[in-house]
């Protein structure tokens, strides 16, 4: 079952039998989390995700190309680059 949450960042599965995992996505990030495994007969779960964690990219020893004088990493997604350009 799939869902999104509200404005308030709440998500609501009236019809969700007993859950087994949770997988939590944050498209415009393209991050996601889990699966984390849901306690037998949990029916309201709490989760928190730090912003700031998400848009923060660490670097360690990442293998950069030069193209067009610009950098190119494809470190998360090989097919895209995330490109560092001066201004």
């Amino acid at each position: 079952m799939e869902g999104q949450t509200t404005d308030e960042g709440l998500a609501y599965f009236a019809d969700a039998a007993d859950p087994i995992e949770v997988v939590l996505q944050v498209r415009v990030f393209s991050v996601e989390f889990g699966p984390v495994a849901v306690p037998k007969g949990s029916r309201d779960l709490s989760f928190e995700i730090d912003g700031k964690a998400i848009t923060e990219m660490r670097f360690e020893a990442e293998r950069m190309a030069e193209r067009n004088g610009a950098l190119e990493l494809r470190k998360f997604d090989p097919a895209k680059a995330v490109i560092f350009m001066k201004r």
